[in-house]
């Protein structure tokens, strides 16, 4: 393959030779213009990149995480037998349509938040309730554990039950 051609790049006047043909300098000119042309496109193309760039980045995210993610088809789209390929890149949107594309990443995330939120309020709900549950049912743990000791106390204020009376009597029943 030949190297890059960069001499249509360059702005350089007709050599002494071609000084006073017309031609040369028709063709000078013309490359000046094309080489204006061209910077005028690239100043263009980075004002664009500026004001729609973050957009489409943002819409090109969200549509290769819905291509990849589990569930989203990107298994099914691949072809029998090539169960390992990724499916095509999808194209990215075009320039005029980022602005709504951002306009539908900014609703999604808050349609998103809105329901997390709505989980976050049951889930709490669920949570306060298990907790009543069970302190009632600690209580009543605790009044069934005092009525099956029966009132036994140690000298330090444990608690002795059915089991140590037995052990006790057992104990003092033997010669």
């Amino acid at each position: 393959m030949p190297p890059l051609d960069v001499t249509r790049y360059q702005l350089a006047a007709p050599g002494p030779d071609k000084a006073h043909d017309p031609a040369a300098w028709r063709a000078a000119v013309d490359n000046a213009q094309a080489q204006l042309e061209h910077q005028h496109n690239r100043v263009q193309n980075l004002e664009l990149m500026l004001k729609y760039g973050p957009n489409t980045w943002r819409a090109q995210v969200r549509l290769r995480a819905a291509r990849f993610l589990p569930g989203s088809g990107a298994a099914r789209s691949a072809a029998p037998g090539q169960a390992g390929c990724l499916p095509h890149r999808p194209p990215l949107p075009p320039w005029d349509a980022a602005p709504l594309q951002n306009q539908l990443s900014e609703a999604l995330l808050s349609q998103q938040e809105a329901e997390a939120a709505v989980v976050k309020r049951s889930t709490d709900a669920l949570n306060r309730e298990r907790k009543l549950q069970q302190t009632s049912t600690g209580l009543e743990l605790r009044r069934l554990e005092d009525e099956w000791a029966g009132g036994w106390r140690l000298s330090g204020g444990e608690r002795v039950g059915g089991a140590a009376r037995g052990c006790r009597m057992w104990h003092s029943s033997r010669p």
